[in-house]
């Protein structure tokens, strides 16, 4: 199995764990607007412990998870439904070919302000949002 096909695996796989703890988590919206720092860690932490070489990213508005693969940068988001229903309910895909929401061209949820590769450093990238959203509270891991 090519790799990427695992990580297109583990995204699907927290894109439904998300769907299904979103109202566990204190948040009631079905397009998973809240969840995307605590999603993305989960995608994060489990490819990192498989081994994969992946950074946990951030900028002021979103989180989502960049894993490298032979060269190339694959953005990986499982939240996106979160700014608009045209956009897909999980994304992976190389990150110059990352998708353009036409009603909101405005903000680029993708760009990078902060990248790590540590736990730590998920920590303090999130150290200013809201204390609902951290991730390392909700530590789910894959079971496989």
């Amino acid at each position: 199995m090519k790799p990427i096909t695992q990580v297109r695996q583990v995204a699907q796989y927290f894109r439904k764990w998300a769907e299904e703890n979103v109202n566990t988590h204190g948040f009631g919206w079905r397009n998973l607007t809240g969840m995307c720092a605590i999603a993305s860690f989960e995608i994060f932490d489990t490819l990192r412990l498989a081994g994969f070489n992946v950074e946990y990213c951030a900028n002021s508005k979103h989180a989502f998870v960049i894993v490298h693969e032979s060269g190339i940068e694959y953005l990986v988001d499982v939240t996106a439904t979160q700014f608009g229903r045209e956009l897909p309910k999980v994304i992976v895909t190389k990150y110059e070919e990352r998708p353009v929401n036409p009603k909101r061209r405005y903000f680029n949820y993708w760009l990078i302000e902060s990248r790590t590769r540590t736990t730590e450093g998920v920590r303090n990238i999130l150290s200013n949002w809201p204390t609902d959203q951290q991730p390392l509270q909700f530590q789910h891991h894959m079971t496989a």
